[in-house]
């Protein structure tokens, strides 16, 4: 949520997401990479 007021509310994504091994890859505006695991439906990582 940090990137949400850093960005004034202007977060994007800058990519389409990516699907590997049941993680869901996603690139964004502020400079994150997220990996989403679709089987415990949380975000494992931010890069």
């Amino acid at each position: 949520m940090d990137d949400v007021y850093k960005h004034r509310n202007n977060v994007v994504t800058e990519s389409s997401p990516s699907l590997l091994n049941n993680k869901i890859y996603v690139a964004s505006g502020a400079g994150h990479i997220w990996g989403y695991n679709l089987k415990t439906r949380e975000l494992d990582w931010d890069f």
